[in-house]
C-alpha cells in the first residue's frame, strides 16, 4: 500500500482509514464491473485548445491560502481542455472536501485520477487536507501554536512559501470558525515578523491573497482619471506585459496605455476616428492599430466623429445628436466593425494583462461580440456613461465570463478575472502618494495639473 509514497507520509499512511483512501486515490486497481470489456482502447488524448496559462498558479495560491470557496468555483468547462487539468482537479476536489462536500470531492478526485494525476501528488494533497483539519481542531481547542504547525505541515511539500501562507491560512480559518475577535488578535501573530495586519479576525477575507510585489518606481500618468495608476499598482511587477485598448483615443492625452508603453509594455489599439488612428500609428509605430470600431459582429457601420472633443466620438446616433445639440461639430462616416473575439485573437500569444473598453454607449454590443473566444484579460476596465450607479445590461456579459467589479472611479469600472482574484487587494483604495506616480502634463484634469 505504501509503495511510491515519500518517507514523511508513510507513518500517516499506516492509519487504516487513510490507508484505504490513499489506496483508492493513488491509482490502485479498481474492481471491474461485471461483464465489463477487458481490452478497451485507451481514451484518446484530448485535443489542444486555448487555455488560461495562469490558472494553475492562481489555483495553487488559493490552495496555499485555504481559499476553498474560490477554488470550488472552477468548473469542468474551464478544466477539461487544460494541459494541467489533473493537478487542477486535485486542488478543486480537496477544496470540496475541506468544505465538507464529500460527494463533489470524490467526483473531482476521481476525475483527477482519470486524467493522470501522479499518485504521490494525490497522497500529498490528501495528507495536507488531514493536517488542515488537525489545524482547525487545534484552533477550537485554543492551541494556536499547534494549529499553525499543522497548517505549515499542510502546505509543506505541496508548493509555495509555507511560513507566509500558513499564517494567512490560519487567519482565514479563524474567520471561518467564527472565533472571538479577542482570541484571534492575541493568537494570530505567532511568529516573529508576522504581519501586524493579521492580528485581526476581520482581516483574513481581505488579506487572503497577498498584493503583488510593488514596482520599483511609480508610473507617469497620462490617463484622464488616474486609471493607469490603479492598473500599475496591480500589474507593475510584470515585465513586458500586454494590453488591449479599445477606443484608444489620442496616443498621449488621456491615454491609459502610454505610461505602460514607456515601461516596456506593448499592446493592441482599436480606434475608429481617423485623426486619432493616424496619431496612434505615428506615436506607436511598433504597435498594431486597428482602424475600426468594436461591435456585435464584423461588418461596416456608421460612426460619428466629434471633432472638438477627444474621446466623445461614438457609434450611437442618439448620443451624437445630443453632442451636436450642445454645439459640437459632428461628422458621420462609415468604418469597419470588428467583434471583440476577432480583436482578442489578433493579440500576440501570452497573457493579456488588461483591456479597456471606451466605446461611448456601445458597451453591450462590444461585449456581446466576445462570443466563445477563450482569451481572458486579467483586468477589464469599462468606461461608463452617466456615472457608475445601478446595474447595466453589459455587466451580465462580464459576470458570465468570471469577472467581478473591484473598483470604480466615477468614470471607469474595474473588473477582475476570477482566475486572478488574488490581485483584488490592489484595488481596495484609490490612488495616493504611496503609489509614487508622476503627472505627465498632458491629458485630462489630473494629468494636466503637472503643467500648471
Amino acid at each position: 500500500m505504501s509503495r511510491g509514497l515519500p518517507a514523511p507520509l508513510l507513518g500517516i499512511a499506516r492509519i487504516p482509514l487513510l490507508s484505504k483512501l490513499i489506496d483508492w486515490l493513488a491509482g490502485r486497481p479498481r474492481p471491474s464491473a461485471p461483464n465489463a470489456p477487458q481490452n478497451e482502447a485507451p481514451a484518446p488524448t484530448p485535443p489542444c485548445a486555448p487555455f488560461d496559462p495562469e490558472l494553475l498558479n492562481a489555483a495553487r495560491l488559493q490552495w496555499q491560502l485555504g481559499d476553498w470557496e474560490e477554488l470550488t468555483r472552477l468548473g469542468l468547462e474551464q478544466l477539461a481542455e487544460h494541459p494541467e487539468r489533473a493537478r487542477l482537479a486535485l486542488l478543486v476536489g480537496m477544496a470540496h472536501v475541506q468544505l465538507h462536500d464529500q460527494m463533489n470531492g470524490r467526483l473531482w478526485l476521481r476525475r483527477a485520477q482519470d486524467w493522470g494525476a501522479a499518485p504521490v501528488l494525490v497522497a500529498q494533497l490528501l495528507i495536507g487536507g488531514v493536517y488542515n483539519t488537525l489545524g482547525r481542531a487545534a484552533l477550537l481547542q485554543r492551541r494556536p501554536r499547534q494549529a499553525l504547525s499543522h497548517f505549515k505541515a499542510a502546505i509543506t511539500g505541496v508548493e509555495g512559501d509555507a511560513p507566509a501562507a500558513s499564517q494567512l491560512r490560519c487567519a482565514r480559518e479563524f474567520a471561518r470558525l467564527g472565533l472571538p475577535d479577542a482570541y484571534a488578535a492575541a493568537a494570530l501573530p505567532l511568529e516573529r515578523g508576522a504581519p501586524h495586519e493579521l492580528a485581526t479576525a476581520n482581516a483574513p477575507l481581505e488579506l487572503a491573497a497577498a498584493s503583488p510585489p510593488p514596482p520599483c518606481a511609480g508610473i507617469v500618468s497620462y490617463a484622464q482619471n488616474l486609471e493607469d495608476v490603479m492598473l500599475w499598482r496591480a500589474l507593475g511587477h510584470i515585465e513586458e506585459g500586454q494590453y488591449v485598448d479599445v477606443g484608444a483615443g489620442h496616443p498621449r492625452a488621456d491615454s491609459v496605455s502610454r505610461g505602460f508603453y514607456e515601461r516596456g509594455w506593448r499592446g493592441l489599439h482599436v480606434e475608429p476616428a481617423p485623426a486619432q488612428t493616424a496619431a496612434l500609428r505615428t506615436d506607436r509605430p511598433d504597435e498594431p492599430v486597428l482602424a475600426a470600431m468594436v461591435a456585435t459582429a464584423a461588418a461596416s457601420a456608421p460612426f460619428f466623429v466629434v471633432l472638438e472633443a477627444n474621446g466623445k466620438s461614438t457609434a450611437q446616433r442618439a448620443m451624437a445628436e445630443d453632442y451636436q445639440a450642445t454645439g459640437y461639430t459632428v461628422s458621420e462616416t462609415a468604418v469597419p466593425a470588428l467583434d471583440l473575439a476577432g480583436v482578442l485573437q489578433q493579440c500576440r500569444p501570452g497573457p493579456i494583462h488588461w483591456m479597456r473598453l471606451a466605446v461611448e454607449g456601445a458597451e453591450s454590443e462590444a461585449l456581446a461580440g466576445w462570443g466563445d473566444c477563450p482569451r481572458r484579460p486579467w483586468v477589464v476596465l469599462v468606461n461608463t456613461q452617466g456615472g457608475v450607479t445601478g446595474t447595466s445590461a453589459w455587466e451580465a456579459e462580464l459576470a458570465a465570463r468570471g469577472y467581478r467589479e473591484v473598483y470604480s472611479n466615477g468614470i471607469d469600472r474595474f473588473y477582475l478575472a476570477r482566475s486572478h482574484w488574488h490581485l483584488r487587494t490592489a484595488f481596495s483604495h484609490g490612488p495616493n502618494a504611496r503609489d509614487n506616480f508622476a503627472l505627465s502634463g498632458q491629458g485630462g484634469r489630473f494629468a494636466s495639473h503637472a503643467s500648471r
